[in-house]
């Protein structure tokens, strides 16, 4: 896998990640007959993407620097995050204002304090998406101490064993929170850190094992019949939840899925020659995936919010709406943000080059740049 600041194929499986939560929204909002869709689950392949990249920017760091800088991973985090997010919250708020809409504090507040999977009554169609973004803080906070732990004690061995205990007890956690019946828990054993982080630890533990011997062999097999993990999702998956629902999900159902993702992450990022690859690396596709993020903060509102306004008429003026929005964002707030903390980055790296009498580093014109896809 190159060792490039940019991983292949991964901004294509971002693409379809959001192509998936967008496409399945619209059609719930316009399908007639309320059915479960045939659809697999993007917000899964975001969290498994998202331990996956986690891990490796973490890993490629302590390589690097013999060691993982706390306050750098959560500042690198916030600045990705959180312009985005309060913008998009702020956006809310005044459209609401305008609209003469109330305006929903109390979820706008759970979304800004990331609890907004936690607490049932914090939620609109302005923040009811916002619950993976709860799962996926929450994840930031307890992984990047318990990896330090792990390599300090006993490297990328108990790293891996560390991501598989916490995979398997995902499902237990689960099956326990609803045979508890909380009435805080109730029906967000899918939404919460414990009943999802077999989805997180999936990536973690993919990214853990590059390289691993025992690893390399059992991916040399499977590598064979890679096309396996795409059918599963795609197709078998979504029929099984339909049919089955949470006797599956809740069962093996999430731990499996994640685990095939987390391996088809690996062979695209290896592969990106191939037929799946050269999709994936389409230079609008990859777009698509780079502007993820503010696709997602902003398709929930765009699709069930503000009925009766002229893009909520038909499924494509919906799609159109979620894109202008979501790439406004992206242009607006994600690219700037990204641009200010590269300029900062190389101020100080030419006032730690001054300071040590070498030779300054050349930077010259810094370009606006995408966002880092490992970062």
């Amino acid at each position: 896998m190159s060792q490039s600041h940019r991983i292949p194929s991964l901004d294509g499986i971002r693409a379809f990640a959001v192509a998936t939560v967008i496409l399945c929204h619209i059609q719930q909002r316009f399908t007639v007959i309320n059915f479960p869709a045939l659809a697999p689950d993007g917000v899964e392949v975001f969290f498994v993407l998202s331990g996956f990249l986690i891990t490796t920017l973490l890993l490629r760091e302590q390589e690097r620097t013999g060691s993982i800088s706390l306050a750098g991973f959560f500042g690198r985090r916030a600045a990705r995050i959180l312009p985005p997010l309060f913008v998009y919250l702020a956006v809310a708020a005044v459209v609401c204002k305008v609209a003469g809409k109330a305006v929903p504090w109390s979820s706008i507040l759970g979304a800004g304090l990331f609890v907004g999977g936690i607490f049932p009554r914090v939620s609109s169609f302005l923040t009811e998406h916002m619950w993976s973004l709860a799962v996926e803080e929450q994840f930031y906070l307890l992984w990047p101490f318990l990896l330090i732990w792990a390599l300090r004690r006993g490297g990328k061995r108990l790293a891996a064993w560390a991501s598989l205990g916490l995979i398997l007890a995902s499902p237990v956690l689960r099956m326990a929170m609803f045979a508890v019946h909380s009435p805080i828990l109730a029906h967000k054993q899918g939404s919460v850190l414990p009943g999802r982080m077999d989805s997180l630890f999936a990536g973690c533990l993919a990214a853990i094992c590059l390289g691993m011997p025992r690893f390399e062999r059992a991916y040399a097999r499977a590598s064979k019949m890679w096309w396996l993990a795409p059918v599963f999702f795609c197709i078998l998956a979504p029929v099984l939840r339909v049919a089955v629902g949470n006797a599956y999900t809740f069962t093996f159902g999430y731990t499996l899925e994640s685990l095939l993702i987390a391996f088809f992450i690996v062979w695209v990022a290896r592969n990106p020659a191939s037929f799946v690859g050269r999709v994936l690396n389409f230079p609008p596709i990859a777009l698509l995936g780079v502007a993820s993020y503010s696709l997602y903060l902003y398709q929930s509102a765009m699709i069930h919010g503000w009925r009766g306004a002229w893009w909520t008429r038909s499924p494509l003026t919906d799609l159109v709406a979620v894109l202008l929005a979501g790439f406004g964002s992206y242009y607006l707030v994600e690219r700037p943000v990204v641009w200010l903390r590269l300029r900062a980055r190389s101020t100080r790296e030419r006032r730690h080059e001054a300071a040590s009498h070498t030779e300054p580093l050349q930077v010259g014109e810094l370009p606006v740049p995408a966002p880092i896809n490992a970062d």
